[in-house]
């Protein structure tokens, strides 16, 4: 271990061409720009090279979920366009006993996913060499990465051998170089490319496919960064709506209606036969469709939420799923399996 003078220094020099770095990257990113005929498009291209950075250092700078996330949301997807594979747009037509609107759900979340390999597959169909050169670009790409990611994630923690800046700048290191490596046809990855021209397109697909990826790796740590106020707010404001969206339909319901619907609560018979433990360990089908038309009725962002994948809250904040499985329905404590019976009892 080094004292901590030297350590400061050591970590100093290697900040200093961190920063280097980033200059490299932003004006390589600039470069690949199409038709920078005005100081405003080089602008615009200098800050979207900057918001990339900037997501880097977001994702890093939690080291110790860093390495499996760049692993699960970089290096598998990358690794699906070096082989090929593609999401199906009626994937869910494999599970037999689901629902058909279930079906699209899913299918709606699976494109969202994938969206990123899925453009770039399609767009290498239009030329065969660009195609390969791309394909073996990202191989070799992943073949660094991988193992530097599941190296950290497996041995390397901060507080260790390394603190905990050290750690996050590290893997910054790894993620800015290889991506300039991405960005630069002159790089080993490109290397056996039949021409330039044609490794800078592949060049121009990265720098296309960095963008869409990152971005979407972005949104995914703002919802596992979500503060556990903010989250525990937002349950509240939910179960407000619930609970207006019961009294509403009380209302709207005759006195003989309001006994019926009392007494079924009781037996829980009818609706209120939902959300019980055959739902909770056997899939049901009518328990989705009333779960998600439920949902769907008070919520009026329900279809934005599905359409952006919205993730559960994490159960180390304390809180429970509504249900235990639907990753849209959660409440604090316990909610008596459903959002009927849990709104209407508080």
């Amino acid at each position: 271990m080094l004292k901590e003078e030297a350590r400061e220094i050591k970590f100093g020099n290697f900040v200093t061409k961190y920063d280097m770095l980033k200059s490299l990257f932003v004006m390589q990113y600039v470069s690949l720009g199409v038709n920078l005929k005005t100081q405003g498009m080089i602008a615009n291209e200098q800050g979207n090279a900057n918001k990339i950075l900037n997501i880097i250092d977001q994702v890093v700078a939690n080291d110790a979920r860093a390495p499996r996330l760049l692993l699960t949301l970089f290096v598998v997807p990358t690794r699906q366009i070096v082989s090929k594979i593609k999401v199906e747009v009626n994937s869910a037509n494999w599970f037999v006993n689901m629902t058909q609107r279930h079906r699209d759900d899913l299918n709606n979340y699976w494109k969202k996913h994938y969206a990123s390999v899925q453009m770039i597959l399609g767009k290498l169909e239009d030329d065969e060499e660009v195609d390969t050169i791309f394909r073996t670009a990202m191989d070799r790409l992943t073949a660094f990465l991988g193992p530097v990611f599941q190296t950290f994630n497996s041995y390397i923690r901060g507080d260790s051998l390394l603190t905990h800046p050290e750690v996050s700048f590290v893997l910054g290191w790894f993620l800015r170089s290889a991506f300039l490596a991405g960005l630069s046809e002159s790089s080993g990855l490109y290397a056996g490319a039949p021409s330039v021209e044609k490794a800078i397109e592949a060049c121009k697909l990265f720098r296309e496919y960095l963008m869409s990826s990152l971005s979407y790796i972005n949104a995914r740590v703002k919802i596992m960064d979500t503060p556990v106020e903010k989250i525990k707010v937002a349950i509240e404001d939910r179960k407000a709506v619930e609970r207006e969206f019961f009294i509403r339909e009380q209302e709207g319901m005759s006195k003989e209606e309001q006994w019926i619907d009392k007494v079924s609560k009781t037996l829980g018979i009818g609706r209120w036969s939902q959300g019980g433990l055959k739902d909770n360990f056997k899939y049901d089908a009518d328990y989705y469709e009333f779960h998600r038309s439920q949902r769907a009725d008070y919520l009026p962002t329900f279809m934005d939420d599905l359409s952006n994948t919205r993730q559960p809250v994490k159960e180390d904040y304390g809180l429970s799923f509504v249900g235990g499985k639907d990753s849209s329905a959660y409440t604090v404590g316990d909610s008596g399996g459903h959002y009927a019976k849990g709104a209407e009892d508080e």
